[in-house]
C-alpha cells in the first residue's frame, strides 16, 4: 500500500492499536474488514509495546525489534482494511476506515491518494 504512514511515536501506535482491537472484539469475526487472526496477535504486542516502552532497563534493540513487528501487524491490517473500504467505496468506505482509526494513515477516497499511486 503506498500510501500508508505508519505512526510515528509509540504513543500514536499504542492508541493506533487500542482502537482497532476494540473495534475487532466488538465486531462479529465474519464482519471483520481484517482476518480474525491478526486479531489474536494485537493484544500480546499492546502489552509488549507498553512493557518495552516503559521499561528503563530494557534495550533499545528490544524495542526497535517490537516496534518493527507492531508497524508490520498495523501494515497488514491497513492493507486488509483499505481493500474492505475500496470494495465498499464512498461514504461507506470512509466510515469503516474511520470505525478502525485509519482515517489518518491513509484516506484512499482523497486525491493525493491517488496522485501517489499513479506517481509510484
Amino acid at each position: 500500500m503506498n500510501a500508508l504512514r505508519l505512526p510515528s511515536n509509540d504513543q500514536e501506535r499504542m492508541q493506533l492499536l487500542n482502537r482497532i482491537y476494540a473495534k475487532g472484539l466488538s465486531t462479529p469475526k465474519n464482519e471483520l474488514a481484517f482476518s480474525p487472526e491478526l486479531l489474536t496477535y494485537l493484544r500480546p504486542f499492546i502489552a509488549k509495546l507498553r512493557d518495552e516502552a516503559t521499561n528503563e532497563d530494557g534495550s533499545a534493540a528490544n524495542l526497535g525489534l517490537v516496534r518493527r513487528v507492531v508497524d508490520e501487524l498495523i501494515g497488514d491490517i491497513c492493507t486488509e482494511v483499505e481493500a474492505a473500504c475500496l470494495r465498499m467505496g464512498g461514504k461507506r468506505g470512509e466510515h469503516l476506515a474511520a470505525d478502525y482509526g485509519l482515517q489518518f494513515i491513509f484516506n484512499p477516497f482523497e486525491a493525493e491518494y491517488f496522485r501517489t499511486l499513479k506517481v509510484a
